[in-house]
């Protein structure tokens, strides 16, 4: 309908040929085509110059708010997607920021046929910038995007689903978003921090976000999932699927950002509902320190993609200079490692800051040649709250240095690790509220050396012994009658 000579990639700010308002805006209008059969995408013409093209037909000119910041013209409707999919060889840039200047977005958004429907497909493989669709600098009025599906795939390629791409998502500096219904796969490129953190490959990266919400996203062979840096955050039903190293991370883990130990700014995010299926690391990985939480209903298969095998190494993961405080809840079966590792210098919880963990877990099968237990906290100041029931482990249920500690424990099929205990505490304080420990093989309830292990007087039995290595102490609670 309109064939206009616009080039938005040359000048993404420039004006605009075509102005549309009042109605949603489609894609094909400006030249977009559909195919079904994805396979087939190449013989299909690019979509890319046509998406922005739409784009700006609802944003109008920008004009300028002062001296750093333009805005859209109009409060934009939104780009309504067909069914099928479209061929994607360029990125999709929305919002942006050119010669110190902002350029931003005064609502619209997106909204597809359906996340199995409506199917942008990014055919560079080997682009390498921050992301394939950038939904950023959003303002004022409230951004809806909806029912579509963002994936990297070349059938020319030697691995036709390996993009190198940051993320294939971005959402960045904006308030006012929801984001319902949306899926990412594809991006499987890692790139190192100097710490070793393994960044890049993101499905969907949230920067920046205030008065976010969101539901039903699913992220799939990608390194990390769906990642949330600096974000005020409330949603449900997260499903992260064959990702490499996280399903559901904490930073900014495109590698052109700074390294994760540099992001100081905090998260505060609810989640109900999250599934995790053969990740090949920790489903949950927290990269930056300070992460303040409400997670529940976390559910972690460990188990290859197409075996019986356990791949899964740990449910939750924290980085040397990571850390989170708040709840999280959930259950993890077949795992290699267990719940949790703060690996000695990241935080789980602190003074004033717990972390609240209520877990089941079981199938816990990996050996080890050192200590290391289900939950393993190495840090003295990490501060934890832990209810376990575990079953079928090979590993103990805690190893614990931390100053002030508390778990109640049930679990059956236990083994007692390298001291034949099922609790380790080691330079700190551990207090257990309670421990129904039937069917377990271990051979000592406890072992402590240089710290103090409080616990009811009724757990210790003569088939319940507690041993005090150099410096331990073993205190038990006692019942005041006062009538």
């Amino acid at each position: 309908i309109f064939d206009t000579e616009d080039d938005f990639y040359t000048e993404p700010e420039a004006k605009t040929s075509i102005k549309i308002t009042g109605v949603n805006i489609r894609p094909e209008w400006f030249g977009a085509t559909t195919i079904s059969d994805v396979n087939a995408i190449l013989n299909i013409a690019d979509s890319s110059s046509a998406f922005r093209k739409a784009f700006r037909a609802a944003t109008g000119d920008f004009k300028p708010i002062d001296s750093t910041s333009y805005r859209s013209e109009f409060i934009c409707k939104k780009i309504e997607l067909s069914n099928g999919h479209y061929r994607m060889d360029k990125p999709t840039t929305h919002g942006f920021h050119k010669n110190n200047t902002f350029y931003k977005v005064n609502g619209g958004g997106y909204v597809g046929k359906g996340m199995g429907s409506s199917i942008l497909v990014y055919t560079d493989l080997h682009y390498e910038g921050n992301s394939f669709f950038d939904f950023s600098y959003g303002s004022w009025e409230m951004h809806e995007l909806s029912g579509f599906k963002c994936t990297a795939y070349n059938p020319l390629e030697d691995d036709p689903y390996y993009a190198r791409v940051g993320a294939i998502m971005l959402f960045g500096s904006t308030d006012s978003l929801i984001t319902n219904e949306i899926w990412a796969s594809g991006a499987k490129y890692i790139r190192n921090d100097p710490d070793g953190t393994r960044r890049g490959g993101v499905g969907i990266q949230f920067e920046s976000l205030v008065d976010h919400s969101f539901c039903n996203l699913l992220v799939e062979h990608c390194i990390n999932g769906i990642a949330f840096s600096s974000c005020i955050s409330t949603g449900v039903n997260i499903k992260g699927f064959s990702n490499t190293v996280s399903d559901f991370a904490f930073g900014n883990f495109i590698p052109d950002w700074p390294p994760l130990s540099e992001q100081i700014t905090s998260n505060v995010i609810s989640i109900n509902g999250l599934e995790s299926k053969a990740c090949g690391a920790t489903p949950m990985f927290f990269g930056t320190n300070d992460n303040n939480v409400v997670i529940t209903g976390l559910l972690i298969d460990g188990r290859a993609e197409a075996s019986l095998s356990t791949v899964t190494y740990q449910a939750i993961g924290i980085s040397k200079s990571g850390g989170v405080h708040g709840t999280i809840t959930g259950i993890a079966v077949n795992t290699n490692y267990g719940l949790i590792d703060d690996i000695g210098t990241g935080s789980a919880g602190s003074a004033g800051k717990t972390l609240y963990l209520n877990f089941v877990i079981s199938g816990v099968y990996g050996t080890i040649g050192s200590e290391f237990s289900v939950i393993n906290i190495t840090n003295p100041k990490s501060h934890i709250n832990a209810t376990l029931s575990l079953s079928n482990s090979s590993l103990p249920a805690i190893l614990s240095y931390s100053s002030y500690s508390t778990i109640s424990l049930s679990c059956s099929g236990v083994d007692g690790g390298t001291q034949d205990a099922l609790i380790e505490v080691k330079n700190g304080n551990l207090i257990i509220n309670s421990l129904d420990d039937s069917g377990s093989t271990y051979g000592k309830l406890a072992y402590v050396e240089n710290a103090v292990l409080i616990i009811p007087p009724i757990i210790l039995s003569t088939s319940r012994i507690a041993i005090k290595g150099s410096g331990g102490i073993i205190k038990t609670t006692s019942i005041i009658d006062f009538t």
